[in-house]
């Protein structure tokens, strides 16, 4: 029998989507021409391709009977070229029903977990879905609160934590009453979303860099007061400098007129 032979279309202004895609070429999944930009999908003009899922699910072309699949059972189908036990596994329904969550989570989020690029030509930005949304800023605010407690744990010696966290999380809250209400007031619920899922993605972002300290804590290495301090205003300089140069992007994006 015959191989089959496929084309991948992915996001290429999306880290994630380079990243894992890169991967499969890698790994020998796919060829090198095996995936293809998702702005080059109209000079191919392909007729087989829905174009607005494309956007929300990645899509996978088997170029021999031109049959499509798209999201989950994209990456399902490829793996399965390799792997033949992964499709009867990954389609129990338990499973694949978990597997298609994750991946409408990772999807609908992907602009505000690896942050928009500014982009010209068609892009792949996924439909704006409030539930997931919210899922995100839920799980990124629960993150970043059981880090940034345990961080202070290990720094204060649990001394004064209580009051390193009111502090915290009193100007954290005061920061983001501000914004939101300049971001819905100027654009509207959808546009203030966006900065509030961009903002906590920035802020978990720092936090997982805290994670080291933490470890190396846990390890039992030596991490006195001084090395804790100074990692943790690198760390805030960090957060402070990709959280402007996401405001940039989401103010050039709207100036442009492209959807987030």
């Amino acid at each position: 029998m015959k191989p089959k032979t496929y084309r991948l279309y992915y996001d290429s202004n999306c880290p994630l989507c380079v990243a894992y895609t890169a991967l499969f070429v890698k790994w020998r999944i796919l060829p090198a021409n095996g995936r293809l930009a998702f702005s080059e999908i109209a000079s191919e003009k392909t007729q087989v391709l829905d174009i607005n899922r494309a956007r929300n699910e990645i899509a996978l072309v088997e170029l021999g009977e031109r049959q499509v699949f798209y999201g989950v059972d994209s990456l399902i189908e490829l793996l399965n070229s390799r792997l033949p036990f992964v499709k009867p596994v990954a389609r129990f329904f338990p499973l694949y029903f978990l597997l298609k969550q994750l991946y409408a989570f990772i999807s609908y989020n992907r602009k505000v977990i690896a942050g928009d690029a500014i982009c010209s030509g068609n892009t792949c930005t996924p439909d704006f879905n409030a539930f997931y949304r919210w899922v995100f800023i839920v799980m990124a605010i629960a993150a970043c609160s059981f880090i940034t407690t345990t961080y202070l744990m290990v720094f204060t010696k649990g001394e004064h934590q209580a009051l390193f966290t009111k502090i915290l999380f009193g100007w954290i809250s005061f920061s983001l009453i501000m914004q939101i209400g300049l971001k819905y007031r100027t654009s509207g619920k959808h546009q203030c979303l966006h900065f509030l899922g961009n903002l906590w993605a920035v802020l978990l972002w720092g936090n997982l860099i805290l994670l080291l300290p933490i470890l190396l804590n846990v390890l039992g290495c030596a991490t006195n007061a001084l090395f804790l301090a100074v990692y943790l205003l690198l760390t805030l300089l960090y957060t402070i400098r990709l959280y402007c140069k996401r405001c940039h992007v989401i103010n050039t994006l709207n100036e442009k007129g492209y959807p987030l």
